[in-house]
C-alpha cells in the first residue's frame, strides 16, 4: 500500500524467482525507481492501481451529496481527515481553521476516535463557519468529493484516495512523519 517500495526490497536484488512480481499502485518512475536499482525484471512488476474501495471510482452528484448533508454551495469546503484511527491534531486544525474571517465549512472525520468528537462539539464556532463531525464511515469517498481541499496525514492510503479523487491535498507534518510516509511529501 506504500508509495515507498524501497523498505519492501530491502535484501531483494535480483531475484530469480519465477513466481516473484512486485505490484506497484502507479506506473511512476520515482515510485519504480528502488525496483529498477533491486534489479527486479519489467515483465515482473504490475502496475494495479492503489487499493482503495470501488466507491472512489463511481461517479458522484456533487448537488445531491451537498442536498443530503445540508452544506451551502458557495462555501468553500476543507476536510481534515487523520486516518480511520483519528487524531488529536484534528482538534489543532480545526481550532485554526474556526479563527478564519472567510466563511467556510469543515468537515472533520475524526474516525474511531470518539473522545475528540466531544471536544469539537465544545468548540465555540463563529456564524460564517460551519462543521460537519464525521465518526468512522465507509462514504470517505463522498466527502472528498464534497471537499475542496484536504488536510490529512501523509498516510498512503489517504494520499492515493486523494489523487483518485482529484482534490487537492495538505499533507500534515506537525509532528513525526512515518519513515514509509516521507516519500509521499
Amino acid at each position: 500500500t506504500d508509495l515507498d517500495i524501497s523498505i519492501y526490497l530491502r535484501g531483494i536484488t535480483n531475484p530469480t524467482y519465477k513466481s516473484f512480481y512486485l505490484c506497484l499502485p502507479f506506473n511512476n518512475q520515482q515510485i519504480s525507481s528502488p525496483a529498477t536499482k533491486a534489479l527486479i525484471p519489467k515483465n515482473q512488476i504490475i502496475t494495479i492501481g492503489p487499493l482503495t474501495q470501488n466507491s472512489f471510482f463511481t461517479t458522484k452528484n456533487i448537488a445531491e451529496l451537498k442536498k443530503e448533508h445540508n452544506l451551502i454551495d458557495n462555501k468553500p469546503i476543507i476536510m481534515v481527515l487523520m486516518g480511520a484511527k483519528g487524531s488529536s491534531g484534528i482538534k489543532n486544525y480545526v481550532t485554526r481553521l474556526i479563527q478564519m474571517q472567510h466563511p467556510i465549512h469543515i468537515i472533520a472525520c475524526i474516525g474511531l476516535n470518539t473522545h475528540s468528537k466531544k471536544t469539537l462539539e465544545q468548540l465555540f464556532i463563529p456564524a460564517h463557519i460551519t462543521l460537519t463531525i464525521i465518526d468512522f464511515t465507509d462514504r470517505i469517498a463522498d466527502y472528498m468529493t464534497l471537499a475542496d481541499i484536504i488536510i490529512t496525514k501523509s498516510g498512503s492510503i489517504s494520499v492515493c484516495e486523494g489523487i483518485i479523487m482529484n482534490t487537492p491535498l495538505l499533507l500534515d507534518a506537525t509532528s513525526t512523519v512515518l519513515p514509509w510516509e516521507r516519500f509521499n511529501h
